[in-house]
């Protein structure tokens, strides 16, 4: 990558520093991980598994459940609008 041996982590979320990583897209890797998470336990075949899922911790003011909930009836609610553009006015 061209660095040198000394450079650490803190470079990265310097603002200051020419090789930067936005802090954004941490939080943005977190959630989709925790997402990741959740929908597996949620989706497994077993129910032992199933069940473990309300001890995924995601943080006080942003959860996995409910972005899960939110994304599945944002996509419930484009199937009914795209249904009824199928089928059109009278």
């Amino acid at each position: 990558m061209g660095v040198p041996p000394s450079f650490t982590s803190f470079g990265l979320y310097s603002r200051s520093a020419k090789v930067q990583l936005p802090i954004s897209s941490i939080v943005d890797e977190f959630k989709a991980g925790k997402v990741r998470f959740h929908t597996i336990l949620q989706d497994s075949p077993v129910q032992v598994i199933r069940e473990v899922q309300d001890e995924v911790k995601s943080g006080p003011k942003w959860t996995a459940e409910r972005a899960v909930t939110e994304a599945e009836t944002s996509l419930q609610a484009k199937d009914i609008v795209s249904a009824c553009n199928v089928i059109g006015p009278p």
